[in-house]
């Protein structure tokens, strides 16, 4: 299993896309169908995809609390399925960054315990790293999750500069290593802590944390694509990079000039990367996190 499509991984750790059943159309797979496919849920739901879905995890290896007591029982086909769920996890987390499904279990499970308007401003930010990304020679699912999940900090509550640090504590704590240094990066396109808009509202542990990572650091286009997509999602769409600036402007009474600069040089090179300009590419005035 050197090459696993894991967003296809269903909850009990199979690859049902070569199944006769699914090819004849007489499944449509358990991810498809929100596990409530004939083949293991009779007239109901998979309990094993219920399960995962109710802890939010893709797989049982990326639980919490797995393996669990029910997991042998319920897996009943597989002898070797905790080793085997062990092995994709271990794999999974590997490259630094969830897929595209689990990130998106991740976020909504974070809005159910800290509801707001930062949910759909991080779907904007990830609609719009994908589409820059595939214009520009990147890899627009990567993109994608690290746009989705930039602000997962937020899941702790309402915070400030304290989200960076929670955020970045949190994804690092799942086996992210990749996302934790998004949630770090994505508010600093000078590297300096001071340009930060808002509250300080983190200990001095955390300060020193922040301050000391952004200088070893050096940033890569995934990080300076995401300082840009945050600086154009709003929680309706995509905003003009000035309006969306000025916004936050009257909101805090301030924006760091040299980050209101660094954000413009940062919507330049992306153009001239993509050749294109930004707002066709990520689609403003059409593109909802809404849908539809």
């Amino acid at each position: 299993m050197d090459r696993i499509d894991y967003d296809v991984i269903t909850a009990c750790g199979e690859d049902c896309t070569g199944c006769e059943k699914r090819r004849k159309g007489a499944c449509p797979g358990c991810i498809a169908a929100d596990g409530a496919v004939p083949e293991w849920a009779g007239s109901g739901r998979c309990p094993v995809h219920a399960c995962c879905r109710s802890h939010h995890v893709q797989f049982c290896g990326l639980c919490t609390e797995f393996p669990c007591a029910d997991l042998q029982k319920l897996v009943h086909w597989n002898p070797d399925i905790i080793q085997h769920q062990q092995r994709l996890a271990v794999q999974y987390r590997g490259r630094g960054y969830p897929g595209r499904l689990q990130a998106e279990l991740l976020l909504a499970e974070a809005e159910q315990r800290n509801p707001g308007p930062w949910g759909d401003h991080s779907r904007t930010a990830a609609h719009c790293a994908s589409k820059i990304a595939s214009y520009a020679g990147m890899d627009p699912e990567k993109a994608y999750v690290f746009g989705l999940l930039h602000d997962i900090g937020r899941r702790f509550g309402k915070s400030h500069l304290r989200h960076v640090s929670d955020g970045y504590t949190y994804m690092l704590s799942l086996g992210y290593a990749d996302v934790a240094r998004i949630c770090l990066t994505h508010s600093f396109n000078t590297k300096r802590i001071e340009s930060y808009i808002g509250n300080f509202d983190t200990g001095e542990d955390e300060t020193a944390m922040i301050r000391n990572r952004l200088q070893e650091i050096v940033f890569d286009d995934y990080d300076l694509l995401i300082q840009l997509c945050d600086a154009v999602a709003g929680a309706g769409g995509v905003m003009d990079i000035v309006d969306r600036m000025s916004d936050v402007k009257q909101r805090y009474g301030h924006y760091d000039q040299e980050k209101w600069d660094t954000n413009l040089a940062l919507k330049a090179y992306f153009e001239s990367r993509m050749g294109k300009d930004l707002y066709d590419a990520v689609e403003k005035g059409r593109f909802s996190p809404k849908g539809g």
